[in-house]
Order: structure tokens, then C-alpha cells, then sequence
């Protein structure tokens, strides 16, 4: 089983306790089924066509991981989450599917928003087996070591340069629209977005930590000594002063935040 948070795994199975004081973003299981399919398989229709982002189960299969998301978890936004993870695994896959054969990324089989105020959101995802990069690299000789780091990053490079759909028009999350295009949405971070530029996001997020700083009793938004003031001038003429010589400011690409973790977000 590909986690480490098993205790209790069977009420989280069963839609886990809202009080659950696991605070992870998603609750991830191995499924192994009785038997390996014997045909391909697919019950996810959408707006009257398959499901965006999905494939069907291929004949043969017998390992699938479900993804259970946390409502409970600190700092994600619902309304978009499980769509936006659908959305950048699908262009991850297509950002490496020149340079990487096999694929490296899971295909997704199914999913459930979880935008409504009841829903659990969940993903059914392609059991890919290895270990964790952390796991074997410490023991490894200096030349096996700059393999794997090279590996690392042409995967970066590729996300990097991967050119996005025109359907992402903004900057911040991603969503599927009625035809099952994938579009710009609120970052699931922030709640909020998608902004026009990168510019507009990055101050979006400045000034949102400054109201977090403004609420918080023991630094009270910084305002000893003029710092805030100094803080304030700099949102408003020190960003822009720096998105000024940037000459790629209004290119998108995907964005990895932490890739030893989870998967991207745009």
C-alpha cells in the first residue's frame, strides 16, 4: 500500500470522519482486485461524452490507487482542486511523453469534484509501482547519482517548455469547461484567480499574506517601525519595478512548487 497514514484507514474508506486529525491532502490506497479484467473497462460519462482527462481501464489490469481528498486538509480550496489535479497530471503526461517511453505518468481512469459542500473528492488512477528518489539516492555512487539528477532535470525541462493549450488563457488553476477543454480557473492554493498575468498573481498573493499578517496577534501585520509601510510600497511599485525587464512575464507554463511531492499546479 503506497502510504504510510493507515491508521484508521477503514473509516477514512468510508468516507473518513470529518474530525480525522490526519491532515494530508489526499488519503491514497492500493486496490487489488480479486481478478484482472477482463476487458477494458468505462462507466465515466460527462455532459453526455466520456469524462475529460480520463481513459478507459485497460483489459488486464488489477492494480488501481484511489485518491480520497481531504476536506479537512489546511490551505487547499475545493472548488477546483480535484479538477486541477486531473487536469495538470493530463499535461504532465503530454509534456513527457516525447522525452520519457514508457510513460511516467499515471493515466486517470475516473474522478469525482469535490465542489460541492458534501462531496468527497476522489481520483482512480494507474497503479504505477517504484520507491521514492529520497529512498535509494543516499547510498548510490557519485556516477549512478548524476544519472538520476540529469533524469530529474530533463523532467523539469520538459514541463518547463511544454506548450500549453490556447484554451489556458490566465494565470493560476485549472478547470474542464462544458466541451471538456481544459481552461484557466482559481488556483486551488489561494482561492482565487485565474489573474491575466503573472504579475497580477504574484501581487494577488503578496497582499493576501499581508491580510494573514494583519490578523495575526503576536507580529500585527508588521506595522512596528514603518515596516508595513515600507512592505505596502513595495507591493504596489516594487513589483511592478521588477516584472518590468522580465522578458518570458507573459508565458505559462507548468509549475512545480515542490517536485519531490505531489504533482504539478500551474
Amino acid at each position: 500500500m503506497p502510504t504510510h497514514n493507515h491508521v484508521n484507514y477503514q473509516a477514512r474508506l468510508d468516507f473518513y470522519d470529518p474530525e480525522c486529525i490526519f491532515k494530508y491532502n489526499n488519503f491514497v490506497y492500493r486496490v487489488s482486485l480479486a481478478s484482472p479484467l477482463l476487458s477494458d473497462h468505462s462507466n465515466n460519462h460527462w455532459n453526455g461524452a466520456f469524462q475529460p482527462g480520463t481513459v478507459a481501464i485497460p483489459k488486464g489490469t488489477k492494480d488501481l490507487v484511489v485518491r480520497l481528498g481531504n476536506r479537512d486538509t489546511e490551505g487547499v480550496h475545493q472548488a477546483t482542486r480535484i479538477e486541477n489535479e486531473v487536469a495538470i497530471i493530463n499535461l504532465a503526461s503530454a509534456a513527457l511523453s516525447k522525452a520519457f517511453q514508457p510513460s511516467i505518468v499515471p493515466r486517470i481512469y475516473g474522478w469525482g469534484s469535490a465542489a460541492a459542500e458534501s462531496a468527497r473528492g476522489w481520483i482512480l488512477q494507474e497503479f504505477m509501482p517504484g520507491i521514492g528518489v529520497d529512498q535509494p539516492f543516499g547510498k548510490q555512487d557519485l556516477e549512478l547519482k548524476k544519472a538520476l539528477l540529469a533524469q530529474i532535470a530533463k523532467i523539469i525541462k520538459a514541463l518547463q517548455t511544454f506548450s500549453l493549450p490556447p484554451t489556458i488563457t490566465g494565470y493560476g488553476g485549472l478547470t474542464f469547461n462544458e466541451a471538456g477543454e481544459i481552461v484557466s480557473a482559481a488556483m486551488p492554493t489561494v482561492g482565487a484567480g485565474p489573474w491575466p498575468s503573472y504579475e497580477a498573481s504574484f501581487q494577488y498573493r503578496l497582499e493576501l499574506a499581508l491580510k494573514k499578517a494583519d490578523a495575526n496577534p503576536y507580529i500585527k501585520g508588521w506595522r512596528a517601525n514603518g515596516l508595513r509601510e515600507r512592505i505596502d510600497a513595495f507591493v504596489q511599485r516594487g513589483v511592478p519595478a521588477q516584472f518590468e525587464g522580465l522578458s518570458d512575464k507573459d508565458e505559462k507554463v507548468v509549475v512545480h512548487c515542490d517536485f519531490s511531492k505531489e504533482p504539478p499546479t500551474p
